[in-house]
């Protein structure tokens, strides 16, 4: 398969989950391979090299210059296939629109894509590995397919049991991209007093009480599937392109990055080609 990049810029612009400020970002088409962040005249590539915080999201950054809570734009990456661009930042984070990838997702549709006359790298996984921390869980082993499981099950909390298996890129927009980030009321408090979610309400996150959600689910396992989403947008770190079955049990942005140095370390269990 031959590598892709968008036809034409695109503009987004919103506020950031996090700090609530004004952000605004212009993908353009890109003949170089990779995809790069580019804010106050610095290029950050997409990469783990240049992963610098996973509090609640993940940040990328480079010579003190920084960008938060990328994961849902680059879960659109990977899900559309999208290997050459240049993301322009105006801001301290990528902006939240929906909670979701979905708005990404319809817009570079919309705007349709450009092929370079070069192939794809493909980072193939040759053998089983696995990482496990504080009651969560990731694995993957060898396949001629690209899948993630996502389970989620906390004994504290009946409502997130859910389990989401993915293994078509051609329905990501139908089957992850509109699932939301989710939070519990109850959460807010703490989360405030970090200095995070200063930009969520009901318009860009799925809203928990002690019992049920407050606002319409997307899916009904909306929960997992956006775990899914995360996943996807962390493993763009990795690579656009991957062959092989993941497992992801109560996981989030940190234990994603750890796994993922890890694996990148061990050269006997991945190969691209």
């Amino acid at each position: 398969m031959r590598r892709k990049t968008i036809k034409n810029s695109i503009i987004f612009e919103g506020k950031g989950i996090h700090t609530g400020e004004y952000c605004k970002i212009i993908l353009h088409p890109s003949e170089k391979d990779g995809i790069f962040f580019l804010k106050n005249d610095i290029e950050i590539p997409l990469s783990l090299e240049y992963v610098v915080d996973t509090d609640h999201g993940t940040t990328i950054g480079k010579d003190g210059i920084s960008i938060r809570t990328i994961e849902h734009l680059t879960s659109c990456f990977f899900g559309l296939g999208i290997d050459n661009l240049l993301v322009e930042v105006d801001g301290s984070e990528i902006p939240i629109l929906d909670g979701s990838s979905r708005i990404f997702c319809e817009k570079i549709m919309k705007t349709g894509f450009k092929e370079i006359k070069r192939e794809k790298s493909i980072f193939k996984i040759n053998g089983i590995f696995t990482f496990e921390e504080m009651g969560k869980f990731i694995g993957v082993r060898p396949s001629k397919r690209f899948s993630v499981t996502t389970i989620i099950s906390y004994e504290h909390n009946s409502l997130f049991k859910d389990i989401f298996e993915f293994n078509d890129l051609s329905k990501y927009i139908e089957d992850v991209s509109k699932a939301r980030t989710f939070g519990v009321l109850k959460w807010k408090e703490k989360l405030s007093k970090k200095g995070l979610i200063k930009g969520g309400d009901y318009n860009n996150l799925l809203i928990y009480d002690d019992s049920k959600n407050i606002n319409k689910k997307r899916y009904k396992n909306e929960v997992a599937r956006h775990k899914c989403l995360d996943f996807l947008g962390d493993l763009s770190l990795l690579s656009i392109n991957v062959i092989g079955d993941f497992i992801i049990f109560r996981t989030g942005h940190s234990i994603h990055y750890k796994f993922f140095k890890l694996l990148k370390e061990r050269e006997d269990l991945w190969s691209i080609t």
